[in-house]
């Protein structure tokens, strides 16, 4: 029998506190036609609604955001703990 994993899913609310972030700069940098878009920024995951619907609701995997917080942790290790 497989073992099913179960995966943590955030709200955009929980994502903010983690990184200390307003709404507004999230979607900023997971917006790639946007100057302060973020490749490196966990992408999130459509939960409901379709493409037409005028409301969607995402989450963001939490292993993902914490990894993102990892990096940014070793980022600014590297440089000296300057900000990046």
């Amino acid at each position: 029998m497989a073992e099913s994993q179960t995966i943590a899913l955030l709200r955009r609310t929980d994502v903010e506190l983690m990184l200390g972030l307003s709404r507004s700069s999230i979607y900023t940098k997971i917006n790639a036609k946007d100057k302060g878009y973020d490749p490196d920024f966990p992408v999130p995951i459509r939960v409901s609604g379709c493409a037409g619907a005028k409301r969607t609701a995402v989450r963001w995997v939490r292993s993902e955001v914490e990894a993102y917080i990892a990096s940014r942790q070793r980022t600014r290790q590297q440089h000296g703990g300057a900000h990046v």
